[in-house]
């Protein structure tokens, strides 16, 4: 049976504009409705309409429109490249295969690229200017072994998908996801090279199933290397704790929506801090939210979450219902750093009482302790202090994980942050 298992673990977590031109491609509408993810449904029509043209039409009728699975839909696309595939239905196999179109394709790009356009490109990715006559195979071998080799992947996925996608797609208004992701590496192709890109693929991809087939693997190539790739920090806690004030002061990023109104972040907000970074921040709902449909979404998040920052309203015992979010929270993120906020409204005489009986109901050892307001930014003691220890616990953290590396370089609280390169 085409459950298509292996090509939703490449949507996952996937943005609206993210997968757009994947959308775009298929010719399946995108949602009316302003939403961050997208959902379930929108994957699900994503995959159908895949799978029917992975088919060749004809097949897929004979099959009662069953389709066939992913897997074989990537192993199709590369014998149409003239590829070797590899055999199998496993998410290894996948994988080899779509790195292997992936670099097929850009290494025939690079042939059709003009020399400033190479020189362009290679700039973008801090490569030696000098390799821009390098043969197709011989550039792509350079670009992986140029980089971090996982990032590396990830940027040649999305020049591939991007240069095609720009290729095919008539309407504007479908590019402008990828187009974002293209400007963020720094990549300006020429109209020249766009024009002969797209000629180019009139004339290879005939039959009008590969030209969709073709571009939509790719365009999946790449959103599995940015699933691999991405980091996600997930900013959770109830009702106007701090979530909005954390992420401000803390990752330099003014979501325009501090409120001192219970629930005014309703859906999940996404903010991705700059190129050529692979960190995502997670705006959370309010966990506590009745809406189970509110709850659900959080939960799901939560799920894909690499790190949650779980804020805290310290000022105050915290409450049987609060423990029970918050153990639920903090088991379904793969790691965790508790925050406590609001420090300063607590007098001298019951601030070691209240902290410590909030960190025994709690079980937390070591939370840290912060004051993010506005109105007591550098007269509070606890604003820059906490700021600091929370970015040192952040890159503790980061350079834990598969990158080795810290998010910010300066931990000063006024400081501009420095993303890793």
């Amino acid at each position: 049976m085409a459950t298509g298992k292996l090509f939703h673990a490449a949507l996952e977590l996937g943005t609206i504009d993210e997968l757009a031109p994947l959308a775009g491609l298929l010719e399946v509408d995108l949602p009316a409705k302003q939403m961050a993810f997208a959902g379930d449904e929108l994957k699900e029509r994503i995959w159908k309409e895949l799978g029917y043209y992975g088919s060749h039409g004809l097949a897929y009728l004979l099959r009662g429109f069953e389709g066939v699975d992913y897997p074989e839909i990537v192993r199709d696309v590369c014998e149409k490249k003239g590829i070797t595939a590899t055999p199998g239905n496993t998410l290894r196999a996948v994988e080899k295969n779509e790195a292997r179109l992936l670099e097929t394709l850009f290494a025939e790009i690079w042939d059709r690229m003009s020399d400033e356009e190479k020189r362009a490109l290679l700039r973008a990715m801090n490569l030696d200017e000098g390799q821009f006559r390098l043969g197709g195979a011989a550039a792509v071998g350079f670009v992986l072994a140029g980089e971090m080799a996982g990032f590396a992947a990830y940027r040649l996925a999305a020049i591939v998908a991007g240069y095609i996608a720009r290729a095919l797609l008539a309407s504007s208004v479908r590019f402008a996801a990828m187009h974002t992701v293209m400007r963020g590496l720094g990549v300006v192709l020429g109209p020249v090279g766009w024009i002969a890109s797209g000629a180019w693929l009139a004339h290879d991809l005939a039959g009008p199933a590969y030209r969709k087939t073709v571009p939509a693997v790719l365009q999946v190539g790449y959103l599995r290397q940015l699933a691999r790739q991405r980091d996600v920090i997930g900013v959770i806690g109830s009702g106007s704790v701090g979530k909005d004030s954390l992420i401000k002061y803390v990752f330099g990023i003014d979501t325009g929506r501090i409120s001192p109104i219970p629930g005014s972040t309703s859906a999940a907000e996404v903010y991705q801090l700059p190129e050529p970074s692979r960190v995502r921040i997670h705006n959370l709902p309010g966990f506590g939210d009745l809406r189970e449909s509110v709850r659900k979404e959080i939960e799901d998040q939560l799920r894909n979450c690499n790190l949650a920052v779980y804020i805290i309203d310290a000022s105050r015992i915290v409450r049987r219902e609060e423990i029970d979010r918050f153990s639920r929270a903090t088991t379904l993120a793969q790691s965790r750093i508790v925050v406590f906020n609001y420090c300063d409204k607590l007098d001298s005489d019951e601030f070691d009482q209240i902290i410590t009986e909030n960190k025994k109901r709690l079980g937390v050892a070591n939370p840290v302790l912060t004051c993010l307001k506005p109105k007591t930014r550098g007269k509070n003691p606890y604003f820059e202090s906490g700021v600091r220890e929370l970015r040192q616990r952040i890159n503790e953290w980061s350079i834990g994980t598969r990158h080795k590396s810290p998010i910010f370089t300066d931990e000063g609280a006024d400081s501009p942050m420095r993303i890793r390169l």
